[in-house]
């Protein structure tokens, strides 16, 4: 995963960061989405699914 520094928007409780300063990232489509904890926890549980998938694939 690739993540850019932006901006949120002011009163979005998206950043503790005085400046408002988060991180984003961008999918080939172009659509953009913020990294929240949200984002975060869902990507990790996501490739772990991924790794056991593999795992088991591999004849593990």
């Amino acid at each position: 995963m690739h993540s850019y520094q932006v901006t949120a928007p002011r009163g979005s409780g998206l950043s503790d960061d005085e400046d408002n300063q988060i991180l984003a990232t961008k999918y080939k489509n172009g659509k953009q989405a913020y990294i929240t904890q949200e984002f975060l926890y869902d990507f990790i549980k996501k490739n772990a699914e991924l790794s056991n998938e593999l795992h088991n694939f591999r004849g593990h």
